[in-house]
């Protein structure tokens, strides 16, 4: 059975703008397929979400009477995903049931009005949200309180997705402690890499059959040298 996967991270003011234009198409990344670009969604615009920021930091200010610090973290970004293997039969009705019930999932965990943007990204290997939060608790930025300081909190965040994705045939992955998750940067390396790997291995069957068909028309060329000059000698011979 294929695996829900969440991937939950938070973001500086540093990091927001260019998460953004990656989530947008702004960026387009190297795995993108071009000719998919056309089939991905958006919600809200990078712009918006980033007004939205400065609004909660200046309410931020006025509420505390101190200054957001620059290193502060001002967003979440929620990836939710599921294993290849889940979109390959039926993609376009599997991939369309997936967004609706995590994004239903999302705003019940959440709350749709923290919601900054969406987007569905369908011109890589295995279709994937990326959703941004505003980290908003009472009328302030305090991404430590939304998110929670509890060590099992992002395990339970992993429980009740699974659980809320399994009418659509996925499970939940391994909660043993002590397994490592992998964050939102490093599931896009991985998948980045494993992409580049791909690509080389086909590259290496390319070349190997190539040369496959190039030895099968030798070795007709020989055959046919060879049943040549046993026509000559009147029909095949053994050696002894």
């Amino acid at each position: 059975m294929p695996y829900a996967i969440l991937r939950i991270e938070k973001l500086k003011q540093s990091q927001i703008q260019r998460a953004l234009q990656h989530n947008h198409r702004e960026r387009i990344p190297l795995n993108s397929n071009p000719d998919l670009l056309s089939r991905n969604h958006y919600y809200g615009t990078p712009n918006e979400a980033l007004n939205r920021i400065e609004i909660l930091k200046e309410q931020t200010q006025e509420a505390t009477g101190r200054k957001v610090r620059r290193d502060a973290n001002v967003a979440v970004e929620v990836l939710l995903t599921a294993s290849p293997s889940f979109f390959v039969f039926r993609k376009n009705m599997k991939t369309e049931k997936f967004a609706e019930q995590a994004i239903a999932w999302v705003k019940a965990e959440f709350g749709a009005h923290r919601i900054l943007s969406m987007a569905l990204h369908r011109d890589e290997r295995t279709p994937h949200l990326h959703i941004f939060l505003l980290p908003e608790v009472e009328e302030k930025l305090n991404c430590k309180a939304f998110i929670g300081g509890h060590r099992d909190r992002l395990s339970r965040l992993q429980d009740r997705f699974s659980k809320a994705m399994a009418p659509l045939g996925l499970k939940r992955g391994n909660p043993k402690r002590g397994v490592h998750h992998t964050t939102i940067r490093e599931w896009y390396a991985q998948r980045l890499n494993d992409d580049k790997t791909l690509q080389r291995l086909k590259r290496k069957l390319g070349a190997a059959l190539r040369e496959n068909e190039q030895a099968k028309e030798y070795i007709k060329l020989l055959e046919k040298r060879i049943a040549e000059y046993e026509a000559r000698l009147g029909g095949p011979r053994e050696l002894y």
